[in-house]
């Protein structure tokens, strides 16, 4: 995203029509009104600097997970070109793993749009699994495709709804104390010892959904199109 900077600009003809002002028969109000028989020249200043407002290293290659056929789609229809795997690979990527999620209140288009995001951003080893999509970015439409996956970009899929079960994974789990492992109950009466979290019943209930995520839930949160920087 961009904004225009007040540092250089030039003046430009602007092609326009004649215009006046009229009152309205039906309400009284005032309006504008074009004469599209009086071609006029305006001059405009045009601004000509402008300055990243949010920008992003592009990988050298995208990876996205094979169940997203309806991304996949996307892709197929803005003639982003791809390949597949035809097995599992171990690969080095650059991860975003969502922390804080913003919903709108109203839908757009039909959708639930994200208007904000936090995550993290970090190297791991992951194994791509058959069916993964590798994106090139070597190719004339590789700046479409930073723009759909990214997770910042203002049109993104994540804005528009496309990753929601990811941006915000599921925060509904059972456990029963009698059935913690030593170490797991050792740690939360410890704990349990700072009064301000020992009276928070939210507290006590993210310190055990971070235990089960963190175990049993690895790849909650984690965005689907994978970063190969190198």
């Amino acid at each position: 995203t961009f904004k225009a900077v007040n540092k250089d600009s030039v003046w430009v003809d602007y092609l326009s029509w004649a215009r006046d002002t009229v009152k309205s028969d039906l309400s009284g109000a005032d309006w504008v009104r074009h004469n599209y028989e009086k071609p006029i020249t305006l001059k405009c200043p045009m601004i000509t600097s402008y300055e990243a407002t949010s920008s992003v290293q592009l990988p050298e290659t995208y990876i996205l997970m094979p169940q997203w056929t309806e991304v996949i789609d996307l892709l197929d229809l803005h003639d982003i070109k791809y390949t597949r795997l035809t097995e599992p690979k171990q690969v080095e990527v650059e991860t975003y793993r969502y922390t804080k999620v913003v919903f709108s209140t109203r839908q757009s288009e039909g959708r639930i749009p994200v208007v904000k995001t936090e995550y993290t951003t970090q190297m791991e080893t992951l194994e791509a699994p058959v069916g993964s999509v590798v994106i090139d970015m070597n190719q004339p439409n590789g700046r479409l495709a930073a723009w759909l996956l990214e997770p910042s970009a203002p049109g993104s899929l994540v804005y528009w709804g496309f990753f929601n079960q990811v941006v915000q994974s599921t925060n509904e789990f059972w456990i029963r104390l009698p059935y913690m492992e030593p170490a797991l109950k050792a740690a939360f009466e410890e704990k349990k010892k700072d009064p301000k979290f020992a009276n928070d019943p939210q507290a006590i209930l993210n310190f055990f959904y971070q235990k089960v995520k963190k175990a049993a839930h690895q790849n909650n949160e984690l965005h689907p199109a994978w970063r190969v920087m190198k």
